[in-house]
């Protein structure tokens, strides 16, 4: 069955599951905008480079650990900006085990093929409303490595010298493993942006939005699971992340001739629960909503 979700739930990159606390540096950083900041699950604290030629970020894990992916949470690299990821356990990164080349920063969709979209079966009822072409358009940064490699060093590159902002900015950083569950997703799972998260502002005693986005809710139900699954790392995952933790999850609709796949920074609304369907096996259900900030 092809895999269909993505979990990016170990991050070594921010110290909450790392001893000692990795190291942050850059190329330089704005007051109030240190690179450290990329640590932190508040997307509103962002490292902002002091200007675009030569701008990077790194890490410092200060040990070995394994890492299978990289993603960059609240980036503003432009379309067609492009990005380098290197890893490895040289601190001056003269050799790497894995290095990705100059990347370009796409929209999963362009313009046009917004357009071609409404044909598509994932918007059966035609395009959605505007504001969420754009949101489709700036996905999570996630680069998966071919294979897991266990190195100490990584690092961040961005060549992107037409950024209207002077500046490189990323809210929140991800190095370290993925869970692809071998069971995967069950039929019928959702995804829905419907709902609104407003940002209010108080004057003169008058409440009022200020801001409005498009909020991503994903609904699921993951495949048969054994309960050695479950026990290996299901209820693990549950524990250290529970409700109160932030995570990645990437999906791909693969009954959609267009493959059309989102990647949020999103939370659980509760704890999944788990239901014995069968003898040592185990039923997951899901609801996972985007963090905005």
């Amino acid at each position: 069955m092809p895999k269909s979700i993505r979990f990016f739930i170990h991050n070594r990159w921010n110290g909450s599951i790392a001893v000692p606390t990795p190291v942050i540096s850059s190329s330089g950083e704005r007051t109030d905008h240190e690179a450290d900041l990329t640590q932190t699950l508040a997307l509103a604290e962002t490292w902002r480079s002091t200007g675009l030629p030569g701008a990077f970020i790194t890490a410092d894990l200060t040990t070995t650990y394994k890492i299978g992916a990289v993603c960059l949470v609240r980036c503003n690299l432009t379309n067609n900006g492009l990005f380098k990821i290197r890893v490895g356990n040289t601190a001056d990164f003269s050799t790497n085990l894995y290095d990705s080349g100059w990347v370009e920063r796409k929209r999963y969709y362009s313009d046009p093929e917004i357009n071609i979209a409404q044909s598509s079966e994932f918007f059966p009822d035609g395009l959605p409303i505007s504001d969420m072409q754009k949101r489709i358009q700036q996905q999570v940064i996630a680069i998966a490595l071919p294979s897991e490699v266990t190195a100490r060093y990584v690092r961040i590159d961005f060549d992107d010298t037409g950024n209207a902002n002077g500046y490189m900015e990323v809210g929140y950083v991800y190095a370290g493993k993925i869970l692809e569950p071998s069971n995967d997703l069950m039929y019928n799972w959702r995804m829905q942006r419907e709902d609104f998260v407003r940002d209010g502002q108080a004057t003169c005693g008058q409440y009022w939005s200020k801001s409005v986005y498009n909020k991503t809710l994903m609904t699921l139900t993951m495949a048969p699971q054994p309960e050695s699954d479950l026990t290996s790392y299901w209820l693990l995952l549950e524990s250290l992340v529970s409700i109160n933790c932030e995570f990645i999850v990437s999906l791909i609709q693969r009954s959609d001739t267009l493959l059309y796949t989102t990647t949020i920074y999103g939370k659980w609304s509760q704890v999944p629960g788990n239901t014995q369907i069968a003898f040592k096996t185990y039923g997951l259900s899901m609801l996972i909503e985007e963090v905005v900030d």
